[in-house]
């Protein structure tokens, strides 16, 4: 099973995206049912993807795998009105780029369809110029 790091960091980096599930499985090339199942911890063998996870999430591998500290372990006393200002801050600074983010996100996916597109193309060209180099 995935590790409880690996699941929290997920979680923690899409709710800090506020990324839905299909976007994140999308971007990843993995399906939604699979990407489920690895989040919700029910897939053993999820490493395989952690990379394309990772890039979903606009992360590194790294960053799914190393826990995080816990916020209470550094200020024991966080004093609250800042910690309002900071949240507030959070929710607007994500709400500004949520929407260009997810359009990053659509147009990287274009990009790498095009890419596979032009690769088959240009393996179809390779196999075409052997085949009149064998006849020449």
């Amino acid at each position: 099973m995935p590790s409880d790091c690996v699941l929290e960091n997920i979680e923690r980096i899409m709710r800090e995206k506020r990324l839905k599930l299909e976007t994140v499985s999308k971007a990843s090339g993995i399906s939604k049912g699979e990407f489920s199942k690895i989040i919700n911890g029910k897939r053993q063998e999820y490493q395989k993807h952690l990379l394309k996870i990772a890039e979903a999430l606009g992360v590194t591998e790294l960053d799914l795998t190393t826990p995080i500290k816990s916020s209470s372990s550094e200020n024991t006393n966080p004093n609250p009105s800042e910690k309002k200002t900071n949240e507030e801050l959070y929710e607007r600074l994500i709400g500004e780029n949520k929407d260009r983010i997810e359009l990053q996100y659509e147009i990287i996916n274009g990009l790498r369809s095009d890419l596979n597109f032009w690769k088959e193309e240009f393996i179809k060209l390779q196999e075409k110029i052997k085949k009149i180099e064998k006849r020449l």
